[in-house]
């Protein structure tokens, strides 16, 4: 059996981050201390979502005491989700992406309806898969 990684109390960020990509790829629990807020608290309830239902990690995460989160497993495909904190979305994709790389499949990606193939990275895409605009790189 997989041992449990100890986080603390107030790791610094890039622990934490680092702890929550660790988590997400091995399916080692994460024992904290919450509550958690703000950035951190998005980052996690978003890896969260990536495997299942993000609603209820939240509440767990921003009680006060000892916390004991096991992530699910990632599913490949699109995921909506809500980072609205300064630094969250940079935190989530330098953190979310190589453990949603393990699985073999492109996790941020869209393609041209028309002709269906992948369009460049650089490109923004639509909720609906439809390309949006160019970005400039």
């Amino acid at each position: 059996m997989r041992g449990t990684l100890e986080l603390g109390e107030r790791p610094a960020q890039a622990v934490f981050d680092g702890a929550i990509g660790l988590a997400l790829a091995t399916g080692v629990p994460l024992r904290l201390r919450g509550p958690l807020t703000d950035a951190d608290l998005a980052l996690a309830v978003a890896a969260v979502k990536l495997g299942g239902d993000g609603e209820p990690a939240r509440e767990q995460l921003s009680a006060e005491g000892e916390i004991e989160l096991t992530l699910p497993r990632p599913r490949a495909g699109v995921h909506l989700l809500e980072l609205p904190h300064a630094g969250a979305v940079a935190r989530a994709l330098w953190t979310l992406s190589w453990p949603l790389a393990l699985l073999g499949k492109p996790s941020f990606a869209c393609a041209d309806r028309t002709t269906a193939r992948a369009l460049p990275p650089s490109t923004i895409c639509g909720s609906d898969g439809r390309r949006v605009r160019r970005a400039s790189v």
